[in-house]
């Protein structure tokens, strides 16, 4: 298992995978998406990408309806977080990066989704 900063000074396109557990919620926003772009051109092409997180739409939804009441919002927005995400952003910043989504789903209020790079486009 590699430390964050051992993947950053990777060469671009070679790592095989790379799962990011809750790793980004612990980030400010501003540096969450720049770690995640740099990351994301560390793997090679066709390697897999697993992303879990805190999905701040569904912990919104949940509220807005009432399964969930203060205390439990508070852990699961700010309880060692500095930022959240959702399973619709993370998406979208990975088709953007050229990665095919393999899987998505979202359970207990974190999303999981598993992307495989796809190769640059031939001429």
């Amino acid at each position: 298992m590699s430390t964050l900063n051992e993947l950053l000074e990777k060469p671009d396109g070679s790592i095989p995978g790379i799962h990011l557990s809750n790793l980004l919620d612990n980030m400010p926003v501003e540096q969450r998406n720049v770690t995640l772009q740099s990351l994301l051109k560390k793997v090679r092409y066709e390697g897999m990408v697993e992303l879990v997180g805190t999905d701040i739409e569904e912990v919104l939804r949940a509220a807005h309806q009432g399964y969930i009441g203060h205390d439990q919002i508070v852990d699961l927005l700010y309880k060692g977080r500095q930022s959240v995400s959702s399973c619709n952003i993370m998406t979208h910043t990975l088709k953007e990066m050229n990665y095919k989504i393999i899987s998505q789903r979202v359970n207990h209020y974190a999303y999981y989704i598993k992307a495989q790079r796809c190769p640059p486009p031939t001429i």
